[in-house]
């Protein structure tokens, strides 16, 4: 009996493994955002000044990874991102971390499939302001985000993260050089979209097998 037991187990682990495969890959995200807003009618008062504010934040991101596919639906990796973000005229950032993920691929019609991601993420780095001063950064999320695939060939596959639909929570602290300390905390659709892995709404990445 115990014979046959190991067997067995031997055949399930043989099936499992002959179906897994380990990959490397990476993402790049790129955002542009430009706000402004125009002021008449200041403090109740009529004036025919016109005011003009506008902030213009550039960023990107860069994240290799690893992992192992187990089968058709699910695979984990590890993610070490790296972005770079620049508000005009005010402050330049850098964010480094690490962001262990696991993957589940819920459809799937010829080569286009749709999966979901949970992603751990811990990251830090500096926000240093163009007038002087910086900011030390620790932050960490917990989130879900959908993910479209494509299978370019049996080794290759491109993939895109719609960050704009992510749902979770985020934590960071800020420390300033003077020692005041700056808290946030958030739950809910679009969180984790300033870290070192998510930069811009949509980022485009590949895996390759082998």
């Amino acid at each position: 009996m115990k014979k046959i037991f190991l067997s067995a187990a031997m055949m399930i682990a043989a099936v499992s493994f002959a179906s897994a495969q380990w990959f490397v890959g990476g993402s790049v995200g790129f955002g542009h955002n430009e706000q402004g807003y125009d002021m008449f009618n200041i403090g109740g008062i009529n004036t025919t000044d016109f005011y003009d504010e506008r902030v213009e934040t550039t960023s990107f991101n860069i994240v290799p990874k690893f992992g192992y596919i187990f089968d058709e639906s699910w695979m984990v990796g590890l993610g070490l991102g790296y972005s770079h973000t620049k508000i005009k005229d005010a402050a330049k950032q850098n964010m480094y971390g690490l962001n262990p993920y696991v993957r589940y691929t819920a459809w799937q019609v010829g080569r286009f499939s749709l999966a979901f991601q949970g992603d751990v993420t811990g990251y830090m780095g500096d926000l240093k302001y163009d007038g002087g001063g910086k900011d030390k950064i620790k932050a960490a999320s917990v989130g879900i985000s959908p993910v479209v695939q494509f299978d370019l060939s049996c080794n290759v596959m491109l993939e895109s993260r719609f960050n704009f639909a992510s749902i979770g929570w985020d934590w960071s602290i800020a420390e300033h050089d003077g020692g005041a300390k700056r808290k946030n905390t958030g739950f809910g659709f679009g969180v984790d979209a300033e870290n070192a892995f998510t930069t811009g709404d949509i980022e485009v990445g590949f895996i390759v097998k082998f």
